[in-house]
């Protein structure tokens, strides 16, 4: 099934906005969220394709991880947040991996966590998308099958929110957020975003069964 941008947006904006961060734990304290809920949320596959397990389990991994950083800007700003979001993110994350027994994780051509850098097939991926994009074409969710994972890509794209630590130095970025989120990631190179560009892809994988 091919994708508009329009029919993206929609979707994006129902789901609560993404501020995306890296994964990566942190010795600091946080709050002791417990994230995961009941294993009762996890999807019924029996009668869906691939394609709308993948949707499902990554737009519920964006909510969650969103609705979660939201609170932690609202509670105490941006410079909190990004301390929250390398201590809590891969939580919040595998809290959905958990429930829907898959493997949940963001890569990215410009990783804020090198651990979270893409291999050369995502990264062909995130180039066909983000040439998809800028020619305002449609596009289709990436799925590779083996005999025994499937393999789910969808792309992560930049809104407002997530400027305020993605954007350009000096205008979206205010230099005391950026030594904040270089004195937590010395090697990020997640910055320089403008709006709506592809940030990199979630990637969902199960077993086929």
């Amino acid at each position: 099934m091919s994708y508009s941008l329009s029919h993206y947006f929609l979707l994006l904006f129902l789901s609560v906005a993404l501020l995306s961060c890296s994964s990566e734990q942190s010795e600091e304290s946080g709050e002791s969220n417990n994230f995961r809920t009941s294993e009762s949320e996890a999807l019924d596959r029996s009668n869906l394709s691939p394609e709308e397990i993948g949707q499902h389990i990554s737009s519920t991994a964006q909510q969650r991880l969103g609705r979660n950083l939201m609170k932690a800007i609202e509670k105490r700003g941006f410079e909190y947040a990004v301390s929250y979001c390398r201590l809590k993110a891969s939580e919040i994350v595998d809290s959905v991996a958990f429930e829907q027994n898959a493997t949940v994780q963001r890569v990215s051509d410009k990783p804020r966590n090198p651990r979270n850098a893409a291999n050369d097939k995502e990264l062909e991926y995130i180039q066909r998308y983000q040439q998809a994009l800028a020619k305002a074409e449609d596009w289709d969710h990436q799925i590779d099958q083996t005999d025994q994972r499937n393999t789910f890509y969808t792309p992560i794209i930049t809104q407002p929110l997530c400027l305020n630590c993605h954007g350009e130095l000096g205008s979206d970025v205010e230099d005391k957020l950026y030594v904040r989120i270089r004195s937590q990631y010395p090697q990020d190179k997640a910055i320089g975003y403008g709006l709506t560009e592809v940030r990199g892809l979630w990637k969902i994988q199960w077993d086929r069964k």
